[in-house]
């Protein structure tokens, strides 16, 4: 996938070295010269990078009104500050694509594609599954949740059932966070 090819939208958040926006449209003819050949996503079935026709992921970027992937890359002003900022930034992304390409688990983000570009050029980027909320977002939320249930509102709940709802929704996160380290550690 080349970076001509692709159309970004809004911006979903912001490292040390990079950026993640979404993925609205991928035009395979867009600055391909109206080629379709094939180009490297990821195999989920084997552990290696195959090859796989790009025009899935143009069809699919799109899930119920919703972008469905984002495009991680280096963030513009990255370039600028320094040669060796850039350097970190470049190997950080490139280490990224390398390990998310390996790993299968799912509780960690899925890397579906890459840019054709060599991972030491300010275009090369990575498409991953988009995320629609962060697990800080997720844990205000369930801050803000839980000062509703308390005092006395939470008279009108006889059984607890709501507040046992939240508690076991936040159990099934931990457990899944704890599952995707557990294998991470397993794989070394």
């Amino acid at each position: 996938m080349s970076h001509v090819e692709i159309k970004v939208g809004g911006i979903l958040g912001r490292g040390g070295f990079c950026t993640v926006t979404e993925l609205l449209e991928v035009d395979l003819k867009g600055g391909g010269g109206g080629r379709h050949e094939k180009a490297q996503v990821i195999n989920r079935s084997s552990s290696l990078i195959s090859i796989q026709d790009r025009a899935f992921i143009s069809k699919h970027c799109d899930r119920d009104g919703q972008c469905r992937y984002a495009i991680k890359r280096l963030s513009e002003n990255l370039i600028t500050k320094s040669k060796s900022r850039f350097v970190a930034g470049v190997v950080d992304l490139a280490m990224e694509a390398k390990y998310l390409s390996i790993l299968q688990h799912p509780h960690i983000i899925k890397l579906r594609g890459m840019s054709n570009s060599h991972p030491c050029s300010d275009t090369f980027f990575v498409v991953l599954d988009r995320l629609y909320d962060t697990l800080t977002e997720r844990m205000v939320s369930w801050k803000k949740t839980a000062r509703r249930m308390s005092g006395l509102g939470s008279v009108r709940d006889f059984n607890g059932n709501k507040k046992e709802e939240q508690l076991g929704m936040r159990l099934i996160v931990a457990y899944d966070i704890g599952s995707a380290l557990s294998f991470l550690h397993q794989n070394k």
